[in-house]
């Protein structure tokens, strides 16, 4: 996704800190959207360092989840860089392995 509108140029510095998950989508191979993958009420927080790490915890927030049901969750950390309009990570570690 590219980190400008016709506005603004984002820059490593304007990045710094930490972010909140305000919504989450998903496509499958066709481009058609699928069910979100953290449900209906996503919460998650992205930690981006002037050292060029980066965090992430994702997970379904709802307090309970329907009987049967799943939490869904992942959290990957590495690096990071921009490189023209988007940010570049390096992941070198993950819950789900097959996805470094």
């Amino acid at each position: 996704m590219p980190l400008k509108d016709s506005s603004t140029e984002i820059t490593p510095e304007r990045l710094f800190g930490t972010w909140r998950l305000i919504s989450a989508t998903a496509f499958d191979a066709a481009g058609n959207e699928a069910a979100p993958p953290y449900g209906p009420q996503a919460m998650g927080r992205v930690v981006l360092t002037p050292s060029g790490r980066l965090m992430a915890v994702l997970c379904d927030g709802r307090p309970e989840l329907p009987e049967g049901a799943a939490r869904a969750y992942a959290s990957y950390c590495g690096n990071f860089a921009i490189e023209g309009e988007y940010l570049v990570t390096t992941v070198d570690a993950a819950l789900v392995t097959a996805r470094m």
